[in-house]
């Protein structure tokens, strides 16, 4: 979809930057986009990545939105 080709693009473009909070934002959305296609299996991961980015820069606060979203990926 274009949400997740935006997102993936977004993801990539930061990682370049070397800005891991947008990474994060970018790779967040990422996995929004993979969930609502049913692809659980990369959404999840898309989230502990963006999860792993949050707590390596002490976003506690913006650690729950992809943290909470990973067990309500859906399952096919």
């Amino acid at each position: 979809t274009a949400a997740e080709e935006h997102a993936r693009q977004a993801a990539g473009v930061a990682l370049e930057a070397g800005d891991g909070k947008a990474e994060a934002f970018a790779l967040t959305i990422l996995g929004h986009s993979l969930a609502a296609q049913g692809r659980a299996e990369e959404a999840a991961e898309a989230y502990r990545r963006a999860l792993e980015l949050r707590r390596e820069l002490v976003q506690t606060n913006m650690a729950v939105e992809p943290q909470a979203a990973i067990p309500a990926a859906p399952r096919n």
